[in-house]
């Protein structure tokens, strides 16, 4: 009786690792450890460089009709070209620089839109830098969207349009119509020699 026992015991243990054994081999996936989440990519940079390797910029308001555009010289000072040519006020310029090249897009339309009505095929700006290295980035920047955050933008090349907050852009847009001219340095006047004073000297007379 108790070897009959033990033989179905030994049985149903067999059976069962042998079911194990089968489910595995159906199901390899599930030894396998879990593999961790896969990050989503970063957006791109619209105008992909970097600050120092800017040598120029220009900002062309079509609807105005004024170009902005600022060269930087071989010593690292900002000179102003157009509209009036002269220093330029340079934390307002690589505030510029520094805005125009870390633009990242909050949204990229990739679904089938027509880019006449983002004002991109005939846009209201134009942004373009030249690079060090001879290369040239441009961008055109349309409308603002229903809600006026952000400005739709497509850059050289592209076939979507993309859309960049206007807190991203409007201090760059505004460089025509109001150009960061350095303020000149004005030195305080030294005063020069006082004049001199003569003291007449009384003449005595004498009565005859």
């Amino acid at each position: 009786m108790n070897n009959q026992r033990t033989f179905v015991i030994l049985l149903v243990g067999i059976l069962v690792l042998g079911g194990f054994v089968y489910y595995i081999n159906v199901n390899p996936d599930v030894l396998k450890e879990p593999s961790s989440a896969t990050a989503a990519p970063l957006p791109e940079k619209l105008l992909n460089t970097l600050p120092e390797n800017v040598a120029s910029f220009s900002v062309i308001d079509r609807v105005k009709g004024i170009t902005f555009t600022a060269v930087v010289n071989e010593k690292g000072v900002w000179q102003i070209k157009e509209p009036q040519p002269g220093d330029g006020d340079s934390a307002r310029i690589n505030s510029a620089v520094s805005m125009l090249t870390s633009l990242y897009p909050t949204r990229t339309f990739t679904e089938s839109v027509n880019l006449t009505d983002f004002g991109i095929l005939k846009p209201d700006y134009v942004v373009e830098i030249k690079q060090k290295n001879g290369a040239t980035l441009k961008m055109e920047v349309g409308k603002k969207d229903a809600t006026a955050s952000g400005y739709y933008v497509r850059k050289e090349g592209a076939q979507n349009a993309m859309l960049i907050p206007t807190a991203a852009l409007d201090s760059v847009l505004s460089l025509p119509s109001s150009p960061p001219i350095a303020t000149p340095t004005v030195l305080p006047t030294l005063p020069g020699p006082l004049p001199s004073v003569s003291t007449p000297v009384p003449t005595a007379t004498y009565a005859p």
